[in-house]
This record gives structure tokens, C-alpha cells and sequence, in this order.
């Protein structure tokens, strides 16, 4: 999967964003596969197409959170947002 600047790595299981390699986990690539996957994602439909239960429901947030650091590390923009009750991919790179 490709949206321009983020290349998802399906043999490798990571993402390549601007180029470089982010470092995911597996949970993190997870999430950021179905954000890309989906375009527009809630987190009920998150939690349910990643596999986490409802009790672990809230590390989807911390997750992302972590995605967004190593994205700001690389090009000093969050990678994942929430608008609208709904997380989605930073389109302006």
C-alpha cells in the first residue's frame, strides 16, 4: 500500500515514511495498515479490524501516539490525526 510519502511494507511489516524506515511494532503497523487501508477509520472500527479486544481498547490511542512520534522524528509532522471521531492519514506532507 502506498499513499505518496508512506509506503506500507507488507513483507517487512513496517512502513517507510519520507523515504525511511519507521521501526513499528507489530501493534503500531497493524493500526497504521488499517488507517491507510481504511482512509478514514473510527476507533470502535479500529479496535474491531486490528485485533485488540474492548479491554485494551485505550493502547490504540497510546499506539498511535508512538506512530506520530516516529513520524515526527522523521519529517516533523504527525502522521496520524483525529478529526471528526475519526483517525486518518496527514495528507499534507
Amino acid at each position: 500500500m502506498t499513499t505518496g510519502f508512506l509506503v506500507i511494507d507488507e513483507s517487512a511489516r513496517d512502513a517507510l515514511y519520507l523515504g525511511y524506515r519507521m521501526g513499528l511494532t507489530p501493534s503500531e503497523y497493524r493500526i497504521l495498515r488499517e488507517i491507510v487501508a481504511a482512509k478514514s477509520i473510527s476507533l470502535d472500527e479500529l479496535v474491531q479490524s486490528s485485533g485488540f479486544s474492548d479491554k485494551r481498547r485505550n493502547n490504540v490511542s497510546v499506539h498511535i501516539c508512538a506512530i506520530n512520534r516516529k513520524a515526527e522524528r522523521i519529517g516533523r509532522r504527525r502522521l496520524v490525526l483525529f478529526e471528526k471521531q475519526r483517525y486518518h492519514i496527514n495528507e499534507f506532507m
